[in-house]
C-alpha cells in the first residue's frame, strides 16, 4: 500500500492556494504550525535573499514574514551557530527584528530562511560594489600566510591579501603579519577562484594626503629598512609611511649593505612633498622646520588667537598681503582676514597677526590680522 502524498502549497490549484491562504491566516495564524501553509500564495525563488521581520516566534523557530506577506521560518538556534561558525558577529533573532535571509524550501514545502547565508550575501554584494568605490575601507584580520600573501577574515568572508599589497613597502617578515589587524579596500573579485582580493595600498592611497598631516618635522622618528638602491635606503614606520634617506646623507654609502632590510633605523621627517616617497634625514632638523611645526602646532590649539605674532609687510596684492615673520617664515594674509582693504597697507609697516593653519607640505602660512588689546 502506498503512503499518502504530502501535499505542499504548490501542488494546488490558484483558486485553491487564494482559498487555502484566507483559511490560514483567519483560523490558524495564531497558532502557527511548522506544517502549516504560507500566508501568501506568492511564490518566492529559491536562494534569493530578502529583507524580512519576525512576526512570532515558536520555541526555537522563528516565524518572519516578507515584504510580499509570505512566511518564512527560521532555526533560531541553528543560525546563531551558523553565523558564529562562519566568523560573522553575534546575532540575536527577536520579536520585530528586521533581517536578511536566503530563502529555500525544506523537503515538505515550507519556506525556510538563513540568517548566516543572508549575511554572507548581503556582505559580498556589498564589497562587490565597493570595488569601484573609493571612499570604502574594511577592517581584517590577518589568519594565515598562503602562497603569494595571506588569508584574511572580513566581517566572516575570507579573502585574499597579497603580499605586494599588504604593506606601504617591502615585507620582510610575513610571519610577523598573522593575527594583524588593518583596514583595507576591495581590490577586485577573482571569478576563477571565487575569492575577493583586498589591498592595504589601495587603502594607504585614499588616506595618504590626510595622514602625513600627523608627521612633525621635528619629532625623531624609528623605522624599518626595506631596501636600497642608489639613491638611498628605504624605510617604512608606523604602517602608513614609507620615506627615503637620500645617499648623500651617509659619509660613505653602500647600498648592498641595506637589500636585505629588516634592520630599525632613527631619522627626521624633511619634506613632505610627495606623500607616496616622504624624504627623510638622520640629521637633526633645521630651525626653518622646528618654526614651521611650531607654528602648525600653534594652529592647531584652541587658544590659537591668543598666540600673537608681530611680522613686516613683505607683499601687497589685491588678494591680501604677505608678512615675514621674525623666525623668517613668510605667511599670507587673504583680505578677508585683514581689517582694511589691501591697498591701505604698505611694505615695510609692521602687522600683528595670529596663525590660522600651516601647510606642512608646501611651506605655506595661513595668517589673520588681530589688533592687539581687542
Amino acid at each position: 500500500m502506498k503512503k499518502n502524498k504530502k501535499y505542499t502549497i504548490n501542488d494546488y490549484s490558484p483558486e485553491e492556494q487564494e482559498m487555502l491562504s484566507s483559511l490560514y491566516q483567519n483560523h490558524f495564524d495564531k497558532t502557527f504550525e511548522q506544517t502549516g501553509v504560507p500566508f501568501s500564495s506568492k511564490e518566492l525563488h529559491e536562494n534569493q535573499i530578502l529583507r524580512v521581520r519576525i512576526t512570532g516566534m515558536q520555541g526555537n523557530v522563528a516565524i518572519a514574514e516578507t515584504p510580499v506577506g509570505q512566511t518564512i521560518l527560521i532555526d533560531v538556534k541553528k543560525e546563531e551557530k551558523s553565523v558564529l561558525r562562519l566568523g560573522f558577529p553575534p546575532i540575536t533573532i527577536d520579536l520585530d527584528e528586521v533581517l536578511d535571509v536566503v530563502v529555500f524550501k525544506d523537503k515538505i514545502g515550507n519556506y525556510k530562511g538563513s540568517v548566516a547565508a543572508g549575511y554572507e550575501k548581503s556582505l559580498k554584494s556589498e564589497l562587490t560594489k565597493s570595488i569601484n568605490d573609493e571612499n570604502t575601507a574594511y577592517s581584517v584580520t590577518i589568519e594565515s600566510l598562503c602562497p603569494g600573501g595571506f588569508m584574511v577574515n572580513l566581517s566572516g568572508i575570507k579573502c585574499f591579501l597579497p603580499g605586494s599589497l599588504a604593506a606601504a613597502n617591502r615585507i620582510t617578515d610575513f610571519s610577523s603579519y598573522l593575527g594583524k589587524t588593518m583596514y583595507v579596500m576591495v581590490e577586485i573579485y577573482d571569478d576563477r577562484r571565487n575569492i575577493f582580493v583586498v589591498s592595504f595600498k589601495k587603502y594607504l592611497r585614499r588616506v595618504i594626503n590626510s595622514k602625513v598631516q600627523e608627521l612633525s618635522l621635528a619629532k625623531k622618528y624609528t623605522g624599518s629598512i626595506t631596501g636600497a638602491s642608489s639613491a638611498g635606503i628605504f624605510v617604512e614606520w608606523d604602517e602608513y609611511y614609507t620615506g627615503l634617506i637620500p645617499a648623500e646623507e651617509f659619509d660613505t654609502f653602500d647600498s648592498s649593505k641595506y637589500q636585505n632590510g629588516g634592520e630599525d633605523i632613527s631619522f627626521y621627517v624633511i619634506d613632505l612633498k610627495n606623500p607616496q616617497r616622504i624624504v627623510l634625514s638622520i640629521k637633526e632638523p633645521d630651525n626653518k622646520s622646528k618654526d614651521l611645526q611650531e607654528l602648525k602646532d600653534v594652529s592647531l590649539m584652541k587658544d590659537k588667537e591668543n598666540k600673537i605674532y608681530t611680522g613686516i609687510i613683505s607683499k601687497v596684492k589685491g588678494f591680501g598681503i604677505f608678512v615675514k615673520l621674525s623666525n623668517g617664515l613668510v605667511g599670507l594674509i587673504e583680505k578677508e582676514k585683514l581689517v582694511y582693504p589691501p591697498k591701505e597697507y604698505n611694505v615695510g609697516d609692521s602687522i600683528s597677526c595670529t596663525v590660522l593653519g600651516v601647510e606642512i607640505q608646501t611651506s605655506k602660512l595661513h595668517l589673520k590680522q588681530t589688533i592687539e588689546g581687542t
